[in-house]
């Protein structure tokens, strides 16, 4: 399984993400505990929107 670090340049109130791929399908892990199920292909077809990041990035 495939992990990255992201954090989306059009949602930055979401933070940083954690995204496990495995063959088709991607699971984003929000650090506030929130999931979504997205294809791989959406995540291929959006990527311009992310940025990688380093770790989950905690800003209070």
């Amino acid at each position: 399984m495939q992990t990255t670090w992201l954090r989306s340049r059009e949602f930055p109130h979401l933070g940083a993400f954690i995204v496990l791929k495995k063959g088709k399908a991607a699971w984003l892990l929000l650090h506030s505990g929130g999931a979504m199920l997205r294809s791989a292909q959406w995540l291929q077809r959006h990527r311009h929107s992310f940025e990688p990041v380093a770790g989950p990035g905690r800003k209070q």
